[in-house]
């Protein structure tokens, strides 16, 4: 039976079991990972926000989502730092961004209303059509960060900094609250309350009262999920830039990753620290953006990536 999970989920191929003769395991084909389906839908949500941009008024918009339009493309904070985006999908950011984050943006820029926010939080099962949601929202997103947050006391304020966010007090009688602003008109609060007096820790996440009518239920919840995934990885790490579709035959491109900002490996599965963990990079381009999966043999308090060019 746990063989046939496995194979349910994805994680184990039927033509593995000694049982199943070729032919038979054959009629049966290969079955996907549930978390390579996800990233396929994410992939395809991606691409028909690319084609629903060109249908934009960039000018509009950008009054309306807090943004600035200068004639080419639409910049707005995203994470706290400043996220360009131009008519057809091509991004230009330093931030490190997942194709979550990606999916949210573009439907951010896409359907946002423009309602100003209220500071009147809510939990996510609070939000219209949140509460038919919310049990996969703590287990994806509630939950790893709680995890994070009980292994790594200083993430909360570390998040602070990295998304140009901000402790408060006060709130809901939390030991540790931060605000971050991972949009202009969707912030979200993160409150966590420490183990004590026999009682487990715990963690929730609260957005504006406002939130879903600005980007919407669906991406309130994948925007939690994308911010859960750059801050907690699981051991895979994925991020988009953009690349030329005609780059000299002179250059190649590389990536690295570290642990310190100081040592830096190959991120080929086989370089890293003396009986330390490893890291394996692929790349996938499709069109002008490159999407980099960095798959981490063990969990990390800290990764870092960085990406060179080096003449032929």
């Amino acid at each position: 039976m746990a063989f046939a999970a496995a194979v349910y989920k994805g994680k184990k191929q039927i033509s593995e079991c000694p049982m199943v003769n070729d032919e038979v395991a054959a009629g049966y084909g290969i079955r996907k990972n549930q978390a390579d389906l996800y990233q396929e839908d994410l992939d395809n949500m991606v691409k028909n926000f690319r084609k629903e941009l060109s249908k934009v008024d960039f000018e509009i918009a950008a009054d309306k989502i807090g943004g600035v339009f200068d004639g080419d493309k639409l910049t707005l904070k995203i994470m706290g730092k400043h996220f360009s985006v131009d008519t057809v999908g091509n991004i230009y950011t330093d931030i490190h961004v997942n194709s979550w984050v990606l999916v949210s943006t573009f439907r951010y820029i896409i359907n946002c209303k423009g309602v100003p926010v209220e500071a009147n939080w809510v939990p996510f099962r609070e939000l219209a059509g949140g509460r038919s949601r919310y049990r996969l929202f703590a287990q994806q997103c509630e939950k790893p960060m709680k995890k994070l947050a009980d292994d790594h006391p200083d993430l909360l304020a570390d998040m602070a900094d990295l998304f140009s966010g901000g402790q408060v007090s006060n709130e809901y009688q939390s030991d540790i609250a931060v605000i971050l602003s991972p949009m202009p008109l969707v912030p979200m609060l993160i409150c966590y309350w420490k183990a004590e007096d026999g009682m487990a820790s715990s963690l929730n996440l609260f957005f504006d009262v406002t939130a879903e009518k600005n980007i919407g239920i669906e991406g309130v919840y994948i925007l939690g999920a994308g911010i859960t995934g750059v801050t907690t990885g699981g051991g895979i790490t994925t991020f988009t830039h953009p690349k030329n579709e005609n780059p000299s035959v002179e250059l190649s491109g590389y990536y690295e990753w570290s642990p310190n900002l100081v040592d830096w490996y190959a991120g080929d599965g086989v370089a890293g620290p003396s009986g330390g963990p490893q890291v394996t990079i692929s790349t996938n381009t499709i069109g002008s953006m490159t999407t980099v999966t960095a798959t981490v043999s063990e969990v990390l308090e800290r990764v870092f990536f960085r990406a060179g060019v080096l003449q032929n």
